[in-house]
């Protein structure tokens, strides 16, 4: 069993929990999730890592209620326990190198986000991180990211932060002099591909695993979280 020490509601639809797992905590990196299961009868779920302590022994994940699983995720309290969390799975994301990079995350992707931009602050990178939501009441991890970059800005649709626009305006700002980028959701893809295309560089693309992918240009990295609807996430997993 793992004991929930912590659980935290982030805003009326996104909860954070801290479970102790020291064994887990010793080897995981960021970009790469555990499975879990609440007990017995329940599904297998899988989460990525949002923070890790080694010394403590504990896992942040961060998740929102949107399944039976995930809605009973987040009824329960500290001094529960889940029956399974098992990893670190998949393959971490390859951060090594870069001396100034801009890490990107909208909505939920900000929880995924984070742990690659508090890899590359905490080893001497300059990071910007740029997050969007759809108004400041949605806006995650604000604290954390100030903590863990060297600037950030968040953006929202509404403009009721006083940031009114979307990331890749402010990613456009920013990317002339920018190491490597992370960003989370398909549509941004396509920015990217315009980017590229203005910067007459060449791409070659590379997956590690199904849910990450990463392209390389010559001086600009990009890394991403894509979001695919499930049916294709099956048909994709043992590609």
């Amino acid at each position: 069993m793992y004991p929930i020490e912590q659980v935290e509601a982030l805003n009326p639809e996104v909860t954070r929990m801290v479970v102790r797992a020291p064994e887990i905590a010793k080897k995981i990196k960021p970009g790469q999730f555990i499975m879990l299961r609440i007990d017995e009868q329940g599904e297998r779920i899988p989460l990525t890592m949002n923070d890790c302590d080694p010394e403590a022994g504990t896992i942040t994940i961060i998740f929102q209620a949107v399944g039976a699983t995930t809605i009973r995720l987040a009824q329960m309290k500290a001094g529960d326990a889940l029956q399974d969390f098992a990893g670190p799975l998949g393959n971490p994301t390859e951060l090594e190198g870069a001396k100034r990079a801009c890490v990107i995350g909208g909505g939920l992707g900000t929880a995924i986000a984070f742990p690659q931009a508090k890899w590359l602050y905490d080893h001497g990178c300059e990071v910007d991180v740029i997050t969007g939501f759809r108004n400041k009441d949605l806006v995650l991890l604000e604290d954390e990211i100030d903590r863990h970059s060297t600037r950030q800005i968040i953006m929202t649709d509404d403009g009721s932060n006083g940031n009114k626009g979307l990331v890749t305006q402010a990613l456009q700002q920013r990317s002339r002099n920018t190491h490597s980028v992370r960003l989370h959701q398909t549509i941004r893809i396509r920015f990217i591909r315009s980017m590229r295309s203005h910067r007459a560089v060449p791409i070659r693309w590379r997956t590690s695993f199904w849910m990450n992918a990463a392209a390389r240009l010559q001086n600009f990295s990009i890394f991403w979280k894509i979001s695919f609807p499930a049916q294709y996430r099956r048909a994709m997993r043992w590609c």
